[in-house]
């Protein structure tokens, strides 16, 4: 795959200024942009076949289901840890060290757990654990990579909205940008993995 082609694919779309300005007002007004996350979704299933475009802001109840019930995988995946980072966090350093990994594994599960449900649509298969894990070992070479990459994106996008306030639209598109563009690909490693 040629990265810096795919990482473009985006604004191969006639409207990708249209879908991508709509994107970052959904994702900064609370609640509606839960819609955000279904349209991530909807970007996975266009990965698993095959298709590199950026979905219409149509179905938006389709969104707002998908949206929903990727908020509830989330909760259930990283609910857990955080609270377990909560308690750690008394033990100077070490529990800090730990509850961070704890934190970062639980999330890399996300991703494919969103997947393994996006065609189903059956949120009880965000939750076959075994067989997460397996789809994650079969594409682990480029699946950990993009998931590290993606943390690090949401670890400074936000810095750039409340940190430079005049810019802070730019910290949005990179989000919703890099948004699509991973949840694409992760889309793609799903069947990929399902596949081998």
């Amino acid at each position: 795959m040629d990265y810096f082609e795919y990482v473009k694919f985006p604004f191969h779309d006639r409207e990708w200024l249209k879908k991508m300005l709509l994107g970052c007002i959904f994702m900064i007004i609370p609640i509606v942009n839960i819609l955000v996350l279904g349209y991530f979704v909807e970007c996975i299933r266009l990965g698993i076949r095959g298709k590199t475009n950026l979905p219409d802001w149509a179905d938006w109840e389709l969104y707002l289901r998908q949206g929903l019930m990727t908020l509830l995988i989330f909760v259930a995946y990283l609910g857990i840890p955080m609270l377990f980072t909560f308690i750690l966090h008394i033990v100077p350093i070490l529990g800090i060290m730990v509850s961070s990994i704890v934190t970062l594994l639980a999330g890399a599960m996300v991703p494919m757990a969103i997947a393994n449900c996006a065609i189903t649509s059956n949120i009880m298969d965000a939750f076959k654990f075994g067989e997460i894990m397996y789809n994650i070992k079969q594409v682990i070479d480029y699946y950990a990579p993009a998931y590290l990459i993606m943390a690090i994106i949401t670890a400074i996008a936000p810095a750039i909205i409340v940190g430079i306030p005049i810019i802070s639209f730019a910290g949005i598109f990179l989000m919703f940008y890099s948004g699509v563009v991973y949840t694409n690909y992760i889309g793609q490693l799903y069947h990929q993995a399902i596949n081998s």
